[in-house]
């Protein structure tokens, strides 16, 4: 992961975070996708409202929320 201040820690977040839902689909491992909501939500802190890489980050997000729902019925 970029340090913070860093312009790519946004991306790093994001990046990592994708790498965690892959490695849950393939393990199914809850922590990882926990984790990874986590990250997707850390990384659109980062970015404020008028970044480009904002609507990436959201749609990221919102994919590991829905991902969660349906494995385990959990609404956020």
């Amino acid at each position: 992961l970029c340090p913070p201040g860093h312009s790519d820690r946004p991306a790093s977040f994001d990046n990592r975070a994708c790498d965690l839902v892959y490695r849950f689909e393939q393990l199914g491992v809850p922590s990882d996708l926990d984790e990874a909501i986590k990250l997707h939500q850390d990384a659109l802190h980062l970015h404020p409202p008028s970044h480009s890489g904002r609507s990436g980050s959201l749609n990221n997000l919102a994919s590991g929320l829905q991902n969660r729902f349906y494995q385990w019925g959990i609404p956020s």
